[in-house]
């Protein structure tokens, strides 16, 4: 259950700006901002209310403040940006060597941290190690893509 510690919030609303459900509101009440919180079972624990919160008056029995990384201050530019989104690049040949549980653990980790369409967190993750089944996932995708006219992911 999320929940507003009156004695900690400033009512600055900026939690109430960043929320994309609408859970948290904002409304003046007699020349004063008033935060709270208006749907509570709507919440999709996406963290946002609580990484503006600076004065971390938020709190959500599912979250804790110790998950979020602290930004500091970061000089991003246009093009810094830029260099960045152009030099990503699409990995379609992996290196035959297994990755450590470790690894997979931590990067699975990150990942819930990821974007998803509409916030709606419905993200799910699964780890195949096994090389037979890996290619006969591939090959089903292929053959859904060939058979709906996506013929441009390789030979068939």
């Amino acid at each position: 259950m999320i929940e507003i510690d009156k004695e900690k919030c400033t009512s600055c609303g900026k939690c109430a700006e960043v929320c994309p459900s609408g859970i948290i509101e904002s409304e003046r009440v007699n020349g004063k901002r008033r935060v709270y919180v208006a749907h509570p079972d709507w919440c999709n624990l996406c963290g946002h209310c609580m990484a503006v919160c600076a004065p971390r008056a938020i709190t959500h029995e599912l979250l804790s403040y110790d998950d979020f990384e602290e930004l500091g201050d970061l000089d991003v530019s246009p093009d810094s940006m830029k260099r960045l989104l152009l030099a990503r690049r699409s990995v379609r040949r992996y290196k035959p060597e297994p990755v450590p549980d470790d690894a997979v653990a931590e990067l699975i980790e990150v990942a819930t941290h990821a974007g998803t369409g509409g916030n709606n967190q419905s993200v799910g993750f699964m780890v195949i190690r096994d090389a037979a089944l890996i290619q006969r996932l591939e090959d089903a995708v292929l053959d859904v893509l060939w058979n709906t006219g996506v013929k441009f992911m390789g030979n068939k």
